[in-house]
């Protein structure tokens, strides 16, 4: 894409993003506002169609009330002038009656004004709330329609305990309804719900299912999906009744605003535009025919040609830079040739440096391992010398205290005992001399069954792995296994590993398994766990100098020290051939 082009994108870019920043939040703060203006004046309107209504119930109940306080006591004649004044008298009467305050049988016949449907007058006896006024005084029930009117009537009584009649009376919501309708328009409804949440006016196409949760609730205003469409509503409980006044409109009304905002947000944003790019493709112009020029003489240079040189042209920051593209051009021609030579003479010096650290370094490695080997065997050679010196003197001592106790008490087992392991004690100290001094010879090596060996050690070491909660058991083949070693190497081997094993584990099963296996006599040993992390712990680093003697030897009698995952293996030649 052109360099022009971008700039003038970038330029119209960050004009549309001003305007449409600017246009949405002012767009958000108009519908919010418009949002919040029409749920307060549906929370006025509803709260003052409640209060109408309040106003209304309480005049007329008061009017019943008041035309029955007179009455103490009155003669058939009394009360039926009562029914008419009260018919006549009280506004939006329809009919009226005076009945038995106990069983609501009428005591008179009832009066209805006007040329109504038969039944009018027994519905409304029926329906005179009695039981609510045990003690005396005035009650209305529940909305109903009445026989042959579209318009709902509520009834109303009125008793004293002194007197052996009650007031009924059966008063037209008419007033109600006109209320209303007032409060209604063509974006706009108003409804009047009972304790049900069932709309007193029937027909007037509303279904409330939805109003029903708020009802009882101190919520003012609400957003709601009645009849299909999206509409906001307040609604407000009418005082000493169980009615509910709604006042509700579509949400599309209020969004007129919102809408108009929008529009003329979206006109802006299309003149923006059109500007930005018009001036952004002048201003970009101006810009891009030197940049292109000298983008095409930067590829030239490289490219290997120093000699390339440009006009200066257009703006003043343009002619500066073609200028300075000049001057670089200058200076890499002249440290072209500089750098050449010094590579040639760089490269020459790395590769003689390169053979001389080469060689520096395998002398290096061959002196360290001599160095490195030699301490290692000198330290193991003065151990063994120690060794063997303390252990010679003392040994000595008991093999003749032992030889001299047999003497006195005969072939005492005990005694013959003490003097086998002491014999043995020797020749264990005479093959770590033989090590130390590097007199062994794998070829002179005799050939034993290691079996027994290894049988002895698993249960010479088995009381210490109890005593630290481990367990050790061996899985050997069957038939001799034969091994040119001799077998005090192959015990000592054998007791070095697993002590170091049993200071390095703290839980687990030890298997230690005897095979043959490729020409060789295998002893494997299972810590029962991961060697990594075995090594890890502190008592397996200090017993790990147990486990170098064991290598050195192992190589020193010709065998093979092979580590696994979990295991180690002792490989020693198979000594069957050598058996005559």
């Amino acid at each position: 894409m052109r360099l022009w082009v971008q700039l003038a994108g970038a330029i119209a870019l960050v004009a549309i993003s001003l305007v449409a920043l600017t246009g949405t939040a002012a767009m958000r703060v108009s519908t919010q506002k418009a949002s919040e203006s029409a749920a307060r004046l549906l929370e006025r309107d509803a709260a003052g169609l409640a209060g109408a209504i309040e106003a209304w119930v309480q005049t007329q109940v008061s009017a019943v009330e008041g035309w029955n306080r007179p009455f103490v006591a009155g003669t058939p004649e009394l009360q039926a002038r009562l029914q008419e004044a009260v018919l006549l008298a009280v506004p939006g009467t329809v009919a009226a009656a005076v009945v038995d305050p106990y069983d609501g049988s009428a005591l008179l016949p009832p009066l209805v004004l006007g040329d109504t449907a038969p039944g009018r007058a027994t519905a409304m006896i029926l329906r005179l709330p009695i039981s609510s006024v045990p003690g005396g005084g005035v009650a209305f029930g529940a909305p109903y329609l009445p026989p042959g009117d579209a318009v709902p009537s509520i009834p109303v009584v009125a008793w004293r305990v002194d007197q052996p009649y009650a007031l009924g009376a059966e008063l037209s919501l008419a007033q109600i309804g006109a209320l209303l309708r007032r409060q209604q328009g063509e974006d706009r409804g108003a409804l009047l719900l009972d304790e049900a949440g069932a709309s007193i006016f029937a027909g007037d196409g509303i279904h409330t299912e939805s109003l029903l949760p708020l009802l009882g609730l101190a919520v003012p205003s609400f957003t709601l999906d009645l009849d299909g469409g999206e509409v906001n509503g307040a609604l407000a409980p009418v005082v000493g009744t169980p009615w509910t006044a709604v006042v509700y409109e579509p949400v599309a009304v209020t969004a007129r605003a919102a809408s108009a905002i929008r529009l003329w947000t979206l006109e802006l944003l299309g003149l923006s535009v059109v500007l930005a790019l018009a001036v952004g493709g002048v201003l970009a112009r101006s810009l891009a025919v030197p940049v292109t020029r000298l983008r095409e003489s930067a590829l030239e240079v490289a490219e290997g040609t120093y000699s390339r040189r440009v006009v200066p042209t257009g703006a003043t920051e343009v002619q500066d830079l073609g200028r300075a593209f000049n001057h670089m051009a200058a200076r890499l021609d002249q440290n072209a040739a500089l750098l050449l030579a010094q590579r040639e003479e760089i490269q020459s010096f790395n590769a003689e440096l390169q053979d001389r650290v080469e060689e520096r370094t395998r002398e290096l490695e061959v002196a360290q391992e001599a160095l490195v080997r030699s301490g290692q065997l000198a330290a193991v050679g003065h151990l063994g010398a120690g060794l063997a010196h303390e252990l010679n003197n003392p040994l000595t001592a008991i093999l003749g205290l032992t030889q001299v106790l047999r003497v006195r008490a005969g072939d005492d087992p005990l005694l013959a005992q003490l003097e086998g392991q002491a014999l043995r004690c020797r020749e264990v100290v005479e093959a770590l001399v033989r090590f130390t001094r590097e007199e062994v010879d794998p070829g002179e090596a005799p050939v034993v069954d290691i079996g027994p060996v290894v049988r002895e050690v698993v249960e010479l070491v088995r009381g210490p792995y109890r005593q630290r909660g481990l367990q050790i058991r061996l899985e050997e083949d069957e038939g001799p296994h034969l091994a040119r070693i001799d077998h005090v190497t192959v015990r000592h081997l054998l007791v070095q590993l697993l002590g170091a094993l049993e200071a390095g584990l703290s839980s687990g099963a030890v298997v230690v398994g005897l095979t043959r296996r490729d020409g060789l006599v295998v002893i494997a040993v299972d810590a029962g766990m991961p060697l990594e992390r075995l090594r890890g712990s502190d008592e397996w680093m200090t017993a790990g100098r147990i486990l170098w003697v064991a290598r050195q030897m192992m190589e020193r009698v010709g065998g093979v020290w092979r580590d696994g995952e979990r295991q180690w293996e002792l490989c020693f030649p198979d000594g069957s051939a050598h058996v005559d």
